[in-house]
């Protein structure tokens, strides 16, 4: 039901954009301020990102729930340290895609200077804006 109601959810935010073309689909205010058009591989990557997700959430809830008369007996913190942990370990496998040119604005980051983005991250989740850079 969760599922359904966000995919609503979405789908009515899309058709008004899509009716209204303001702003129009696929495109973002970048960090100079300009309006630009994204390349479709960025919603593709999006969409295929949330499946993953997905995947990982419905097999915790199975987990979690069991089967039988081990309906309940997983730990939820157990299971969603576990869980973590395994997006972490893909995430650092999957690094290398930040390396790749995937069209749009920016060059893509050089093997050299990816501490120094992986540094910007951090410095954006802790609200403070991190040097543009490219």
């Amino acid at each position: 039901i969760a599922f359904v109601l966000v995919f609503l959810a979405s789908f009515q935010t899309m058709t008004v954009e899509i009716q209204t073309n303001d702003p129009p689909l696929g495109t973002y205010t970048n960090g100079n301020g300009d309006t630009v058009k994204s390349p479709i591989i960025f919603i593709i990557l999006l969409f295929l990102a949330s499946i993953p997700a997905a995947a990982g959430n419905v097999f915790k809830q199975w987990c979690l729930q069991g089967v039988g008369s081990k309906y309940g007996e997983l730990d939820i913190f157990y299971a969603s340290t576990w869980s973590g942990f395994w997006q972490f370990i893909l995430g650092l496998i999957l690094i290398p895609l930040m390396w790749i040119n995937f069209g749009g604005e920016g060059t893509p980051i050089s093997p050299s200077t990816t501490g120094q983005a992986i540094g910007d991250t951090f410095t954006c989740f802790f609200r403070s804006d991190p040097p543009l850079r490219g």
